[in-house]
């Protein structure tokens, strides 16, 4: 019960702290959330594999009997279901140490929806953006903030946790949620608090929708301002109107293709695809289910992330540039 007792607690500060809606307390909250999924998840890996040799001991022993009963239907589909409950080595390795490896995982075994399992691996990419860069849209912080808190908590309300109570421990924070030993072993433990912390917080699911629908059209405006810079500065040989689409993509830091030779390549992005960005972010006005749109939205932010940041590359590169010309005509 401690186990839950932490979780519950955890979960229940960053909640406190995302109600500051103040920058620093935003950013502690987020990195407070991660960490408790991941804590949740990881619990989860251990409970879905915790009769990993057993498994493969099982597995081991009917393969020996195989040749005497391969050609019994039920004996071929108990095989077939041990082999299923068994992840190779390799993969054992990656959900010890890799968390999308986890979410993937327990998506697979129907332990995580796949919306949730979708946009968990965002907000953990979020994450890492703060965590390692302190880099993080303002935006889209508050939003991304309290879609972890709603995950973290339907994460909890599934969550199996360890159920024993230690007479040393006091709970005190889990009676504050009505949890006493006598309803140790209620089916609905993990759902109550996660219901009562979504309560605390009062989520404002449309609030949120606004403000991911904004953020996601605030940087396509940023970004198709970027390309019509890139497109000004294009040597003139470039007349095409997806040739400043395909130089973003192509590998201009060591030589730009001729014009004839880049539009023979292939790229992701060209001059059709911000548009139908466009009318993917409106979509997301019309998807009643929150975890759908939530998921959806990563969806959108990753379809264009890439080309993104590759367009910002080349237009700092060219700003350099035109600095470094206007510089030696000033005879710096």
């Amino acid at each position: 019960m401690l186990d839950l007792e932490l979780v519950a607690v955890q979960i229940e500060e960053a909640g406190r702290l995302a109600k500051i809606r103040r920058l620093p307390h935003l950013r502690l909250a987020f990195l407070l959330l991660d960490n408790v999924v991941e804590v949740m998840l990881h619990r989860e890996v251990e409970s879905e594999t915790f009769f990993q040799d057993v498994n493969v001991a099982m597995r081991l022993q009917m393969q020996r009997m195989q040749p005497f009963h391969g050609d019994k239907p039920e004996f071929m589909a108990l095989l077939t279901d041990i082999e299923s409950r068994i992840p190779p080595e390799r993969k054992m390795e990656d959900l010890e140490e890799r968390f999308r490896a986890k979410v993937n995982f327990l998506a697979e075994r129907k332990r995580l929806d796949p919306p949730v399992a979708a946009i968990v691996k965002k907000l953990h990419r979020y994450r890492n953006d703060l965590y390692h860069r302190l880099q993080l849209r303002r935006e889209v912080l508050e939003p991304a903030t309290l879609i972890y808190f709603d995950v973290a908590c339907a994460v909890l309300a599934t969550w199996r946790f360890q159920r024993s109570w230690s007479s040393a421990e006091s709970y005190e924070d889990l009676a504050r949620f009505g949890v006493t030993a006598h309803a140790l072993f209620q089916e609905d433990i993990t759902t109550r608090i996660a219901s009562q912390l979504r309560e605390s917080v009062g989520m404002n699911v449309s609030a949120i929708r606004t403000a991911l629908i904004n953020h996601l059209d605030g940087r396509l405006d940023d970004l198709e301002e970027t390309v019509s810079m890139v497109r000004a500065a294009m040597p003139d040989e470039y007349d095409d109107p997806d040739d400043v689409y395909r130089i973003v993509q192509s590998d201009w830091k060591n030589e730009l293709p001729a014009p004839n030779e880049l539009r023979e390549r292939r790229f992701v992005v060209l001059g059709h695809k911000l548009p139908l960005s466009r009318r993917q972010v409106a979509s997301l006005t019309d998807i009643p289910e929150r975890y759908v749109m939530y998921a959806r939205y990563a969806a959108i932010e990753d379809d264009f992330e890439s080309f993104e940041a590759e367009a910002s590359a080349l237009h700092e590169a060219i700003e350099r540039l035109v600095q470094q010309a206007v510089d030696e005509e000033r005879g710096k």
